[in-house]
């Protein structure tokens, strides 16, 4: 696929202003056998990200038969070894960087990358199952709600597996969620489903918060706490792109008014029922991760870092 002259252009004035700092980076790269991990971060960081994402793509495979798991296109996580070089290439609003962002997800029609920071080490590891998570329902749905494609990827999130591989657990509430809920009164229904990706309580650090855990609240209940709701969602969603009204849609995909589905939601976060689903398998979940890995040039990262920078 061929680049616009004007963003090709733009890339590669980044990437000669970059090329100071990239001299001394040692980048990496490492195939596993459904992704390229690449970065700054180090060979022992590559490949431990390689292995629990495939990990937890070999986990939804068994757990999930119906799902997409078998991506399209190529997926490229690219890993920053700091919180200060990975700003440089993160998401930008209103003309300064967004605040509070650890990574994302490029789907593409050609290809998908994932961008991160391993910075906090174990605790950036969610990231990558989160980001993943986006790819997934990307190839999935032609289109997906922004509470949906955030709540689903933050009870994925928490993914982990117990018993030697034999077991792993899949929606255990995240403890910040949980605070920000219990702290505050919850968005109403109508005013979260409506949110878009240009909307303030999206992009604005201090409405992000409340507004991912409020999403998270919203799939895990719906995903993992009422099947009935389930199996209703997907009239909603058929609905909401045919141009129906959300709260119209509301009204007939789940038979109550939104009010009622506010009322649920609190139940579900006050009922004790936030539990973790523990899947277990016949046989050990382990994916073998090729122990050497391919240095490679300051050339070859600018690559990587234009194509990031204009997709």
């Amino acid at each position: 696929m061929l680049m616009p002259r004007h963003l090709l252009k733009a890339a590669v004035a980044a990437v000669v202003l970059l090329q100071a700092s990239l001299a001394w980076a040692g980048w990496t790269r490492l195939r596993s056998p459904h992704f390229v991990v690449v970065g700054d971060a180090g060979e022992a960081e590559l490949r431990e990200v390689a292995r629990r994402v495939e990990a937890f793509r070999e986990v939804l495979r068994r757990a999930l038969p119906n799902a997409t798991v078998a991506m399209p296109v190529p997926t490229t996580i690219i890993v920053f070894g700091s919180d200060r070089e990975f700003r440089r290439y993160g998401p930008i609003v209103n003309g300064r960087p967004m605040e509070g962002v650890g990574g994302y997800c490029l789907p593409g029609e050609d290809a998908n990358y994932i961008a991160m920071s391993i910075a906090r080490r174990e605790e950036a590891y969610p990231i990558v199952f989160h980001e993943y998570t986006h790819a997934l329902l990307g190839a999935t749905l032609t289109t997906v709600p922004v509470w949906m494609n955030e709540g689903l990827a933050e009870v994925y999130r928490t993914f982990s597996q117990t018993d030697g591989g034999r077991a792993a657990n899949i929606g255990a509430p995240p403890l910040h969620h949980l605070r920000e809920l219990r702290s505050r009164s919850l968005m109403p229904l109508v005013e979260l489903l409506a949110v878009e990706r240009d909307s303030p309580t999206y992009n604005e650090e201090r409405r992000r918060g409340p507004f991912y855990a409020q999403s998270w609240l919203l799939a895990h209940y719906i995903f993992l706490g009422n099947a009935t709701r389930r199996t209703q969602l997907p009239k909603y969603l058929d609905l909401v792109q045919d141009g129906t009204g959300i709260a119209d849609a509301v009204r007939q995909a789940f038979d109550s008014e939104p009010h009622v589905l506010d009322g649920e939601l609190r139940q579900h976060l006050n009922g004790f029922t936030l539990n973790a689903v523990k899947i277990t398998f016949a046989e050990r979940v382990g994916v073998e991760v090729p122990l050497r890995a391919e240095p490679f040039g300051d050339v070859d990262a600018q690559a990587y870092l234009a194509e990031l920078l204009a997709r």
